[in-house]
């Protein structure tokens, strides 16, 4: 093999390689396109080369080199020499270049991984910091959310003072005023406390005892809250269980809070005369509360995601009404903290269910989400 090359066109395996077309060449030393090189490095001696045969290597019909062979005997070559080397070339072209598809997937394979490391030590540099970034927002928000407690608590005390007309009488506007000052401090009273869940829940601080309860009479004194809280509205609440004492491993300040947001949330999307319902099933393990609406409804694809923190249904209506998008996803954790599980059945324009279930006493909360996932 040549250590120079030879330019396409130059010598016997340059017009090969530039035509295409196999030679033999009987007495190279009449070729007057032969050019001598040398052997063993030496400045002297040349090859005593008198015959030469040369074919193309071809893939695909494109010549990609030539392969050559000399010999120091006239006439050396034959045909039959000429089809063993043009066979020889055939399958070297297929092995020439499958070694060159072989080295570009190695190189595509090397820049390929890295690539993925570069990308990773992005990734995982950017979690590093999205959790860093995380955790200066949720001590933000606690540390916030305490400091605006306290006042918050003032604030309504005082309003409640003066509503009431215990350091003196007020004239009816300026009651009116105050009762309006009252429910915006209470709104804002309630967005502190879900701020506050929101922070407890991801910093894993949110603890929640489990005692057994009897949900039955729980739900009972309950209904009274549902009726006030409709009464704006005039929705026509009715309630649906089983009259008999059921025994569950629950915490009643949790279950209280879970139905007030979602029973809250049933109210805010109903209008007015529309009918509400709170619904009890008793199975052998566990039981089942359904929150049952006739408001707007939600599409499938927002119903996925409704329970994500800050997650509210997008529409001009829900705009309009406002709401942190937290009770939600306070709800789901609470229930899963009770060994349950939260979801939501909804038709458009016809309303929504909002369905969770509490373990009985009697049974484990690993295996009530078994058994539900498995009734799901």
């Amino acid at each position: 093999m040549r250590k120079n090359p030879i330019p396409l066109g130059n010598g016997v395996t340059g017009t090969v390689a530039k035509t295409g077309i196999p030679e033999i060449v009987g007495d190279i030393t009449q070729d007057t396109r032969y050019i001598p090189h040398k052997r063993d490095g030496s400045s002297i001696l040349y090859a005593p080369i008198k015959s030469e045969i040369c074919v193309p290597i071809k893939y695909k019909n494109k010549i990609i080199g030539v392969l050559n062979a000399e010999s120091d005997h006239l006439n050396h070559f034959t045909h039959h020499d000429l089809n063993f080397l043009s066979a020889l070339a055939d399958q070297s072209g297929i092995a020439i270049q499958n070694a060159l598809f072989y080295e570009r997937i190695e190189n595509f394979n090397e820049e390929l991984r890295n690539k993925i490391d570069t990308a990773t030590s992005k990734l995982r540099n950017a979690n590093v910091e999205l959790q860093r970034l995380n955790k200066i927002k949720s001590d933000f928000v606690s540390i916030v959310s305490h400091e605006l407690r306290t006042p918050m608590t003032s604030i309504v005390g005082y309003v409640s003072l003066l509503a009431d007309e215990e350091v003196g009488p007020i004239t009816p506007e300026q009651k009116e005023f105050l009762e309006i000052v009252k429910e915006e401090s209470n709104r804002l009273t309630r967005l502190i406390s879900d701020l506050l869940d929101i922070s407890k829940i991801e910093s894993g601080k949110m603890n929640v005892e489990l005692d057994d309860v009897d949900l039955t009479q729980f739900l009972m004194k309950y209904q009274n809250k549902i009726k006030d809280m409709t009464k704006e509205k005039q929705l026509n609440f009715n309630f649906e269980g089983p009259a008999n004492s059921i025994i569950i491993k629950g915490n009643l300040d949790k279950i209280d809070q879970i139905l007030t947001n979602l029973v809250s949330n049933a109210i805010k999307f109903s209008e007015q005369n529309k009918n509400l319902k709170l619904r009890l099933h008793e199975n052998i393990n566990h039981v089942q509360l359904d929150v049952i609406d006739e408001g707007m409804g939600i599409l499938p694809e927002q119903a996925e995601k409704i329970f994500d923190k800050f997650h509210q249904v997008d529409s001009e209506f829900t705009r309009s009404i406002g709401g942190t998008g937290l009770g939600l996803a306070i709800s789901k954790h609470l229930v899963e903290s009770h060994g349950g599980k939260i979801w939501v059945n909804s038709t458009i324009g016809e309303g929504s269910t909002f369905s969770f279930t509490l373990m009985k006493a009697d049974l484990k909360a690993d295996q009530l989400v078994s058994q539900v996932q498995t009734q799901k």
